[in-house]
């Protein structure tokens, strides 16, 4: 790592630990939460736990090694939130030192000057790193594999921006087309950069052949093959996907209506604006699904403007193909291809649900932190070329301008974060280590004093795992209270417990702080 890499790194690190130091750690969320009890258990289920992440797809994503290194990362960490926020924040300052890095080589290509280049490199950085939604990335350790992604995302088209301005360093090619498949193996989700890199390079070949440009004519052979590679790879590991997904296959309506047709193409518009709404500081919301319907047209002029946009591009850089020219189709086509296969993903995941439920739940992927930040990062080349041509016609007021825009844009997280609650419900500001701690001290106070432990509902920490109680994290609980093998834990069933045991365990003041905490208190008008 150069010195200069180096320095980039360290200051995003700095930014990004202020923003996010006092940010809580949900580790006991969903597959996150799943993960550090079937690491703690007996070693018979954790050896049938790792045996299911490497035969099993869940949910289109087939990623047993990623899933492995998280099971075992599991162990490895425990129910320590500062480790896991720790790793998060890590792994964010490198993707937005990547972003950074990016930014400063477009606008490199599009000829910025140095000050007006950093603060646009700043506000790409900062529009990554401090949306609103990556809250939820931080707070959540499951979400590394996100951020993963994200990295990957970066580095294929910015070997592929490499590659088109010096076509002779070919490796460039390999990388871009080795971490569009890599990314496979951290989420579903490299389906996108896959489908996205094969157009990217299909375009390239087509460029190369029309224009007869001596600079490309000798790779072409490369470029084919490092597409031919990468694209068998891809449908092998598409094939696992879809074949070894875990559990028995669900019944799926067929739904080929004229009115899931309209809430699809009304969707890729709505879609689509979410993304571009992403970049700025802006309120977190969802859409009303049933407006979806009536947005089809929008989808339809969408659909056929990025069609022409992307033949317009190939067309334009084939004609001259010069570094400007083809960093332009390699940004824009990035990005055009990568947001149509996601959102072609999205309809695909949903063909079979039926019309009258669709408006709903394709309005949920306009809003989530786990699709809308992805679907920032497929737009973030076309954001490029903007943010650099503006740059480039205004340095002075792309200087000022992106560094408010970068600053605000902390400022903006910072505040989110102190209001997390009121956007995102209680469960999001509540701090895992402090309410572990409480359930430790609780279980302690109940045995040192003969009481059975209540089986507390934990879906305020589990989140989408609604039926997690006490019992369901019976290892966890095992080993952090450092019980011996056979010492048993005496459970009475939550409902006892309020029914009439309340005034039996006043003596226990801790069942009572996470009660509170957990928000299981009855209210006073009950």
């Amino acid at each position: 790592m150069s010195a200069r890499a180096l320095l980039i790194f360290l200051t995003a690190l700095l930014v990004v630990f202020a923003v996010y130091r006092r940010s809580p750690s949900h580790f006991l969320r969903a597959e996150s939460g799943s993960y550090l009890i079937l690491s703690h258990s007996d070693a018979q289920t954790r050896r049938a736990s790792e045996i299911e992440l490497v035969r099993y797809s869940f949910n289109g994503h087939y990623t047993p090694l990623a899933f492995l290194a998280e099971f075992r990362i599991a162990r490895l960490i425990g129910t320590n939130g500062k480790i896991w926020r720790a790793r998060q924040i890590i792994v964010l300052a490198l993707v937005a030192a990547g972003v950074f890095a990016f930014g400063r080589f477009v606008t490199g290509v599009f000829g910025v000057s140095a000050s007006a280049a950093s603060a646009t490199a700043a506000a790409l950085a900062a529009s990554v790193a401090f949306q609103p939604q990556m809250f939820d990335f931080i707070s959540w350790p499951f979400m590394i594999l996100q951020l993963l992604w994200i990295g990957l995302a970066l580095l294929v088209v910015s070997a592929l921006l490499r590659f088109v301005a010096e076509p002779a360093a070919g490796r460039w090619l390999w990388i871009a087309a080795g971490a569009a498949y890599g990314s496979m193996h951290v989420s579903g989700l490299g389906l996108v950069l896959v489908g996205a890199t094969a157009i990217v390079l299909g375009g390239i070949l087509f460029i190369a052949r029309r224009s007869g440009s001596p600079d490309f004519r000798p790779n072409t052979r490369l470029v084919s093959a490092a597409l031919v590679a990468m694209l068998s790879l891809g449908a092998v590991h598409s094939g696992a996907m879809l074949l070894l997904e875990y559990g028995p296959p669900s019944p799926t309506p067929a739904n080929a209506s004229l009115d899931a047709a309209r809430y699809f193409l009304g969707f890729f518009w709505q879609f689509a604006i979410a993304g571009l709404t992403s970049f700025l500081p802006a309120a977190v919301a969802s859409t009303n699904g049933p407006t979806l319907a009536y947005l089809w047209p929008a989808g339809v002029l969408l659909l056929g403007a990025l069609t022409w946009a992307l033949a317009a591009l190939a067309a334009r850089a084939s004609v001259r193909p010069d570094r400007e020219r083809l960093a332009c189709f390699v940004l824009h086509a990035f990005s055009i291809s990568a947001f149509c296969v996601l959102a072609l993903l999205v309809v695909l995941r949903l063909r079979g649900v039926p019309a009258e439920e669709l408006g709903d739940k394709l309005g949920n992927y306009t809003w989530g932190p786990r699709y809308v930040i992805p679907l920032h990062t497929t737009m973030l080349g076309s954001f490029a070329v903007l943010v650099a041509s503006i740059g480039r016609r205004a340095p002075r007021a792309a200087a000022v301008g992106f560094s408010a825009l970068a600053i605000t844009a902390i400022v903006a997280q910072a505040e989110f974060q102190q209001r997390a609650a009121r956007h995102l419900g209680p469960a999001a500001s509540i701090s895992h280590d402090a309410a572990w701690q409480l359930v430790l001290a609780a279980a302690r106070e109940c045995r040192a004093q003969n009481l059975p432990i209540p089986d507390v509902p934990l879906s305020a920490l589990a989140q989408e795992f609604t039926e997690t109680t006490l019992r369901s994290v019976e290892p966890l609980l095992r080993h952090d209270l450092k019980l011996r093998d056979g010492e048993a834990i005496e459970m009475i069933p939550w409902q006892e417990y309020t029914a009439a045991g309340r005034q039996r365990y006043r003596t226990v003041p801790a069942l009572k702080r996470l009660e509170r905490k957990l928000g299981l208190l009855p209210s006073r008008k009950s």
